[in-house]
């Protein structure tokens, strides 16, 4: 932080502002003023008279590159985080957590799991490299996963082993011990990766297809073990993150009811696996009635605290049963992180349709690791609740977001930045692929005038307008003021301003575009 104060008078007497020169001042906020010269202090606990909280590992408000006052009822405090932030609105109009959501640099961890260190691999069997062409070298990365069953951020890479691929007998290399006292607490397992290139922040991995890469915990340690180096098992390839892809997570702050606490809740809901659902053969089921048998398909999802709902699993196998069955369904262990219930829908069959409409509900088994338990529930088609909303799980690295008239969000991913994605009316949580358009150029920043969402790319700008997600209608503006800064975008009087390479526009619905 710098403070250039080119004239400074010293002392003035107390007399009306009005009555003061112009060069002098009548409040000076967070500065030491004991020796005559002017001192900006280390650290505001307040500003405005409002407290400071420092989110995202930022320690010094001087670093602050974003501000947002957050107001809480009768309460009001600042956020500041050390990156470029945005913030919106609740979708509640008369919602008593004052929730806001966030996008950027938010500092929100997608999986809250410690990152490991290399894995440390020993060398395989020697042999003699009489043609150096039958020979490959590569290096591995290595993952925990914890109770929830949350998978951490990779490791960086291991150390080179070079062997026979195919080779005869197959070639194993040793995978080192993880001592007890060098293992994150609620970390139950690790996995090992085979890196076939790194390209920027990510990198092409495999693993073996048996599960033979897997290693669990036992008694708070992780024991040397195995694996067998033969690329005719390997599964198919998957692309893993360094930590900064895990870190910036879009993410909900929502206000506790009955203190000054909040929480962040993640807008990525991931969804759960197909439910094993059988139909059970013990009473009070009797025989399959052949002439009265009917046929479905069952699904899950899973819901927070918060009653956000995450997107619906993969089917699951084809359930014969007659009306009023009961049904047997197997456990998920462990659950995902902030889950309180899971909800079983099943397909229901009309005469000239078909939905998906919810049969039960189950509620989380506290423990030290979390899962819904297996259990039983009973099936009949009259009692069949709300058909199933479809759901689309948000970017996990949206990077911005601003609310639409509507009740829907706007935002982009840092990975398709052509990509400009609208949420579901009233559910932030779910972002259709169906609500995805695509412009031109690569996205700077969004901001919205009335009914349009104005798209600031590097090059030429664009209008998205309309009142539903569904059916936006996309414009290109003809002018070639590209935005040169997010952090120029703003939006007054129903207008937007921004620098543009030949200094500031401004856009609106009436006026597509000025240049001041």
């Amino acid at each position: 932080m710098v403070i250039s104060q080119k004239t400074f008078g010293g002392l003035m007497p107390r007399v009306e502002a009005s009555l003061l020169p112009d060069n002098a001042a009548t409040v000076a906020h967070d500065c030491r003023l004991r020796s005559g010269k002017l001192e900006p202090m280390k650290q505001s606990a307040s500003f405005m008279d409002y407290p400071v909280r420092l989110e995202n590992g930022l320690v010094d408000m001087a670093d602050a590159l974003t501000l947002y006052l957050w107001k809480r009822g009768v309460r009001k405090e600042f956020l500041a985080w050390p990156g470029f932030v945005t913030v919106a609105p609740s979708n509640l109009f008369d919602d008593d957590r004052y929730r806001v959501f966030v996008a950027g640099a938010t500092g929100k961890n997608g999986t809250e799991v410690e990152i490991p260190s290399a894995p440390v691999m020993s060398e395989p069997e020697t042999d003699p490299i009489t043609d150096p062409t039958l020979y490959v070298q590569y290096a591995f990365v290595q993952t925990y996963v914890d109770n929830y069953g949350r998978e951490s951020a990779c490791s960086p890479i291991s150390n080179y082993i070079t062997y026979k691929d195919p080779g005869t007998p197959v070639r194993e290399s040793i995978v080192a011990t993880i001592a007890s006292g060098d293992v994150p607490a609620n970390v139950v397992h690790r996995r090992i990766y085979k890196v076939l290139g790194v390209y920027g922040d990510k990198l092409y991995v495999k693993t073996n297809k048996n599960g033979d890469w897997e290693d669990d915990l036992t008694t708070g340690a992780f024991d040397d073990f195995t694996i067998a180096l033969n690329s005719a098992n390997d599964d198919v390839k998957q692309t893993l993150y360094f930590s900064e892809q895990f870190v910036n997570q879009p993410c909900a702050y929502i206000s506790a009811i009955d203190n000054g606490g909040f929480d962040r809740s993640s807008l990525c809901l991931e969804k759960l696996p197909a439910c094993g659902v059988t139909r059970s053969a013990v009473p009070p089921n009797a025989a399959l009635v052949i002439a009265t048998q009917r046929y479905t398909f069952f699904y899950q999802t899973w819901v927070n605290a918060y009653g956000y709902e995450s997107q619906v699993s993969d089917a699951s196998a084809e359930i014969i049963y007659n009306d009023g069955n009961q049904m047997s369904i197997t456990a998920v262990s462990p659950v995902p992180e902030g889950a309180t219930a899971r909800r079983i829908y099943k397909v229901i069959t009309g005469t000239e349709s078909e939905s998906i409409q919810f049969v039960w509900e189950q509620a989380v088994t506290p423990s030290a690791t979390p899962e819904f338990g297996a259990s039983t529930f009973t099936v009949k088609d009259e009692d069949a609740g709300d058909i199933l909303t479809p759901m689309t799980e948000c970017p996990k690295d949206l990077a911005w977001i601003v609310n639409m008239p509507g009740n829907f969000y706007a935002g982009f991913p840092t990975s398709k930045p052509r990509q400009v994605c609208f949420s579901a009316a009233n559910i932030p949580t779910s972002w259709p692929n169906a609500y995805r358009y695509e412009v031109r150029e690569d996205t700077v920043g969004l901001a919205v005038s009335g009914n349009t969402l104005f798209v600031l790319t590097v090059g030429q700008p664009y209008a998205i307008s309309g009142t539903d997600p569904a059916a936006m209608t996309v414009s290109r503006i003809a002018s070639n003021q590209g935005c040169v800064s997010k952090y120029s975008i703003c939006t007054m009087n129903n207008a937007v301003f921004y620098a543009s390479q030949d200094g500031v526009c401004m856009l609106s619905k009436a006026a597509n575009q000025k240049s001041l």
